[in-house]
């Protein structure tokens, strides 16, 4: 949290002076009880007193004035927005089997990627891990590990059917992307940890254990998609995490409304038990 206006802190300093003044009043509430001798004549006539009660609204009312006393400082958050896939973002197409491969380098020109994606082919071996290698190694040519996200976005989208089985080991690739601050987000597709025929090939069914594992160590999400409509809004919720903008969300009015509740409800709570004002 930010103020636009920080000298207007200093208001802050009265509120010490208030718990002290009512830590006083007590004090000398209490001395004053005292010089009744005949105590227990005075807790009959006092009978069972308020305890803790006694206090909340003294408490809810400093509670609120600290709050209005914020507010005039006019404070601010600075929050992050995802801003989904801008016009200029690139955009790279890198296949694997039994080796990964780069289709299409990273370009701006979405329909050369569009394209390439229609002339895949299923083909022998699942090399999970030197997919994500080959795929960090050309995000981090373009990308600072060190700049903000709103700035400098870089993720990989991993999508497979089956289970890794040769290249790599998909935990040291993960290690490497995360090394770069690189997210991989995965997504499964088609038979859970089971075999299924794919073309007339036997496919191992889709690894999630090892895909949520891979997310996770990168700071991605593992998503499954059982069909093309699934694969559709998965892919969608995707381009919402491509970057971020930041922002400042203007925390005035509503400390105004929270400090004012407050000093309402004590006020309340103070008429309702004692019939006086804190």
């Amino acid at each position: 949290m930010s103020f636009q206006s920080p000298w207007l802190l200093l208001g802050l300093l009265a509120i010490p002076l208030l718990v002290g003044f009512y830590i006083t009043s007590q004090q000398r509430r209490r001395a004053y009880a005292v010089r009744f001798t005949n105590l227990a004549l005075l807790n009959q006539v006092m009978g069972k007193g308020p305890g803790f009660r006694r206090h909340i609204p003294a408490i809810l009312f400093i509670a609120g004035v600290t709050g209005l006393l914020l507010s005039i400082a006019r404070p601010q958050a600075t929050i992050r927005v995802p801003k989904g896939l801008p016009s200029n973002a690139q955009v790279g197409l890198v296949i694997f089997n039994s080796q990964a491969e780069v289709i299409t380098p990273l370009t701006s020109d979405k329909g050369s990627v569009k394209d390439a994606l229609g002339t895949l082919a299923p083909g022998g071996g699942t090399a999970v891990g030197s997919a994500i290698q080959v795929a960090v190694a050309q995000l981090a040519s373009i990308t600072d590990p060190n700049s903000p996200k709103s700035q400098n976005y870089a993720m990989v989208v991993l999508l497979t059917d089956g289970t890794s089985n040769t290249g790599i080991d998909p935990a040291t690739a993960a290690g490497e992307a995360a090394r770069t601050k690189i997210p991989v987000q995965t997504v499964g597709v088609g038979v859970r940890n089971q075999t299924t025929m794919v073309q007339g090939r036997v496919v191992d069914g889709v690894d999630e254990q090892t895909l949520q594992q891979i997310s996770s160590a990168t700071g991605g999400h593992y998503y499954y998609a059982a069909d093309e409509a699934q694969l559709s809004k998965i892919y969608s919720d995707l381009g919402s995490r491509i970057g971020w903008v930041t922002t400042k969300l203007d925390l005035t009015v509503p400390l105004v409304a929270l400090g004012a509740i407050i000093l309402v409800a004590g006020g309340l709570f103070s008429l309702r038990w004692f019939r006086l004002l804190p």
